[in-house]
């Protein structure tokens, strides 16, 4: 796939910190594929992209923690957890309610 006369253009993923969390690249098969314009071209979508991508990334992580009970890895007493705390209206402690758990 990359050889001698392949080419690549990478830029920074930048957190709204200035931090890096990442590299975007992109290759070709070609030599001299990219050209200014396209460094250009992906330095003025580089914070929307970022962004984006870091809330994906974001939704991922907090989609996967309501669906497993971090303190048992068990997706049953998550769920049941979770819906006797909405009808309590406050945090209490997790007790084992399932079969694998109990």
């Amino acid at each position: 796939m990359f050889n001698a006369v392949s080419s690549a253009l990478s830029i920074p993923l930048l957190e709204l910190n200035g931090g890096m969390f990442g590299v975007l690249t992109l290759y070709s098969a070609a030599s001299a594929a990219f050209s200014k314009d396209h460094l250009r071209i992906l330095q003025a979508i580089e914070l929307q992209f970022s962004l984006s991508l870091q809330n994906a990334l974001r939704f991922r992580i907090a989609e996967t923690d309501a669906k497993i009970d971090t303190s048992r890895n068990c997706p049953t007493c998550a769920i049941s957890s979770r819906r006797s705390k909405q009808r309590s209206g406050k945090r209490t402690k997790t007790t084992a309610i399932c079969g694998r758990c109990a």
